[in-house]
Parts: structure tokens; sequence; C-alpha cells
């Protein structure tokens, strides 16, 4: 359900693994508290942010839905952090410059 509730409502702008991009917040990772916060007051247009593309995706979600789409997106990694972690642990297995 919630990774259905993610690609059916949000995934066509925060990208498919919620990293978002130069415009859109990143998603993925974030603190669970942080996300069922931020997603009612969308829903709820409360708050110093109201947007309407993201009202229009959480008006119809339901406080269990909220719940596992917050569960959902906190437990996925940062795609670019963990991009970055692999490079710097190749790097390091590098024979230091002469």
């Amino acid at each position: 359900m919630d990774r259905q509730i993610y690609t059916a409502g949000f995934s066509m702008c925060h990208a498919g693994h919620a990293d978002g991009n130069e415009t859109t917040p990143r998603l993925a990772g974030q603190q669970i508290d942080y996300l069922k916060k931020t997603i009612r007051r969308y829903r709820d247009r409360t708050g110093e942010r109201i947007y309407e593309p993201m009202s229009a995706s959480t008006t119809d979600l339901k406080e269990a839905e909220i719940q596992a789409l917050a569960a959902y997106l906190s437990s996925l990694k940062y795609a670019r952090l963990c991009q970055l972690q692999m490079l710097v642990s190749d790097a390091a297995k590098l024979p230091p410059k002469a």
C-alpha cells in the first residue's frame, strides 16, 4: 500500500526513488515525524507551504495512509548519498599518488 500511494501520487515529481531534483525536495530518508507533519499540512492546507499539486495529491489520504507513506519514505535510502559513499569508499582503496 505504501509504495503504491507514493507511485500513484508523488513519484512523478519527486522521482522514482524519492530523491527529488533541483526544484523538488527529497523525501527519501527523511524523518518519519517530519514527513507525517508535512503531508498533513499539505492535505489540510495549513502551515506556510501551500502548493496546489501537493494538496491535490494528499487531499484524499486517510491517517493510516499517511502513516504508511511516511514510514515507506523514511525507510528509503537517499540514493545520491549512497552513491557518494560508494565513490569515497572506492577512492580509499586506490593506491596513493606518487
